[in-house]
């Protein structure tokens, strides 16, 4: 989607990206910027329409069992021949996994418990 079909508010929300400061990510890869107290933004040229669909599923899924956050909305832009894809979400408040200190153990099982809640639908 062209910069000059998107609405105000998206025009608002990326120009957000620019200036806000991170809670997530990495300099070359996925950012999260804080919206508002309760939403927040991924972006990335990796961030795609599959992802927020995939990320509402889990959300309707599981989203009593695992803090899944809601997918508000998602588009996309394009600058200077580089697409980016933006998704809109619930901000969900809490230690990210990275701030976690699981012993290799723990991890191996929370990883293990994930994936049996995935494969049991």
């Amino acid at each position: 989607m062209a910069s000059s079909t998107l609405t105000t508010t998206k025009q608002a929300i990326i120009a957000t990206t620019c200036t806000a400061q991170a809670i997530a990510g990495t300099a070359y890869g996925n950012t999260v910027v804080p919206l508002s107290p309760r939403s927040v933004e991924k972006v990335s040229i990796s961030v795609t329409a599959e992802e927020a669909r995939n990320q509402g599923f889990a959300h309707r899924m599981f989203g009593d069992t695992f803090h899944v956050p809601a997918v508000y909305d998602f588009f996309e832009s394009e600058a200077q021949g580089i697409r980016l894809g933006y998704l809109l979400m619930e901000r969900v408040h809490g230690r990210t996994f990275d701030q976690i200190d699981l012993s290799t153990q723990e991890a191996i099982t929370l990883g293990a418990a994930v994936v049996h809640a995935v494969t049991q639908t």
